[in-house]
């Protein structure tokens, strides 16, 4: 799927043709798929389909001033058209249930009980209810741009649960252990360099399953990060230059097309490559580990090779005060880095 995050890109499929060029396919749920034009034009006729079937399967009469009508407002905005598409994707659940549940009361209508109450039905469910709760948030702020309700938005400090930061990093040995189990699977040829990509470049999961062929030039992978919109341009370690010459050459070397696909060259859902990850992380025994604490293992390693700060940012995209955090917690103070840094002083 397309990564930038101007597109919307709900319900766009793909197939990749034997030369490796892609055949791009608006296709909703339960309806013939529409193919879309090959150049560029493929953007402006998604978005026109995606915002025809909105209309379609909107009912609630667009009246000013409804929650119906703020919703709608914020679709149009900028800050929704700049969010990533796993972010969109989330929102948009989230907008069309405020939509069928309050969608024809005016948005003054929605008080600070009624969020309230709301979020108590999931308080069981604390990653969703953050979700729901931020995507109300943003409806009122909108609804605060337009100047229909005062300064206190009813969604905020409403006792949300702040979500565990993960700690884990994985240690040389579990990364051996999980390569000779991935080794050994049915899936080996894709989750292999999955791996290695994430163990190697310090990329979020959703950001190297967006990588291209076409970024990576033997040298450097360029890519703009899905979250943020960051470019970052990565030199290649020369094990993972060796995974991925190794697989170009064993398609037909492939210059165009994600590199991360399934083996009759389908794109992975990020859902599915999850689920196979933590299927050979259970059989390695590593069922703590997941995939996105690589992104974290990454910049301790290059710390560990007397990387700096702004070096390890450069490549993993964190901006400078978040990479100091992840290095002051997990970097051991070993003898050998005390001895290290007495030797560069002498």
């Amino acid at each position: 799927m397309p990564h930038s995050t101007n597109i919307d890109t709900r319900w766009y499929a793909e197939q990749r043709n034997k030369d490796g060029s892609i055949r791009r396919y608006w296709q909703p749920r339960g309806q013939k798929p529409v193919r879309l034009p090959d150049d560029i034009d493929w953007i402006k006729t998604i978005t026109q389909l995606n915002r025809q079937r909105d209309a379609e399967r909107n009912q609630v009469v667009m009246i000013d001033g409804t929650v119906a009508w703020v919703i709608q407002k914020y679709r149009e905005s900028d800050r929704f058209r700049r969010l990533s598409p796993s972010s969109t994707k989330i929102y948009t659940r989230w907008l069309r249930y405020f939509e069928n549940t309050w969608g024809a009361m005016p948005i003054t209508g929605i008080s600070k009980r009624v969020v309230l109450k709301f979020s108590e039905m999931l308080r069981d469910r604390p990653e969703t209810q953050r979700h729901a709760v931020l995507t109300l948030y943003n409806v009122f702020s909108e609804a605060q741009r337009w100047g229909l309700i005062g300064s206190e938005n009813p969604a905020s400090r409403v006792g949300l649960s702040k979500p565990r930061r993960r700690q884990e990093v994985w240690s040389p040995d579990d990364c051996a252990a999980w390569i000779r189990e991935a080794s050994q699977h049915r899936l080996a040829a894709t989750m292999v360099p999955y791996f290695k990509l994430l163990e190697r470049t310090a990329q979020r999961p959703g950001d190297v399953l967006a990588m291209q062929w076409q970024q990576y030039d033997g040298l450097w992978i360029n890519l703009t990060q899905q979250k943020i919109g960051k470019l970052v341009r990565i030199p290649v370690h020369h094990e993972l230059r060796a995974i991925l010459d190794r697989a170009q050459q064993g398609d037909a070397f492939r210059v165009t097309g994600p590199i991360i696909t399934q083996p009759d060259g389908r794109r992975y859902k990020i859902g599915h490559l999850t689920a196979v990850f933590r299927e050979i992380s259970r059989a390695a025994g590593l069922d703590h580990l997941q995939a996105r604490d690589l992104r974290r293992t990454a910049c301790v390693r290059f710390a560990e090779a007397d990387c700096t700060e702004i070096q390890i940012a450069a490549i993993s995209g964190h901006n400078i005060e978040r990479t100091r955090q992840i290095l002051e917690t997990y970097v051991p103070r070993t003898d050998a880095m005390g001895r290290a840094a007495m030797d560069k002083l002498e």
